[in-house]
């Protein structure tokens, strides 16, 4: 569901497992996704490292939890 508010969106799924895992598991994919569909990536272009950058700065698991916790 996508709620709107005067100055954000706000985005909720429902996953009936753990949100944490589920989201950082979504991201992931994500940038699966993207990796597998850019074509500079078999030329060895630096696209690459931007995606690198993406998912090193996903948190670590008990980041996530805490930062779930506030």
């Amino acid at each position: 569901m996508v709620r709107f508010e005067k100055d954000r969106f706000i985005i909720e799924v429902k996953t009936g497992i753990n949100p944490i895992e589920n989201w950082l598991g979504t991201i992931q994919d994500l940038l699966s996704v993207l990796q597998s569909q850019d074509p500079d990536l078999a030329n060895g272009e630096t696209h690459y490292f931007t995606f690198a950058l993406l998912e090193e700065m996903l948190p670590e698991w008990e980041d996530a939890k805490k930062m779930a916790e506030k």
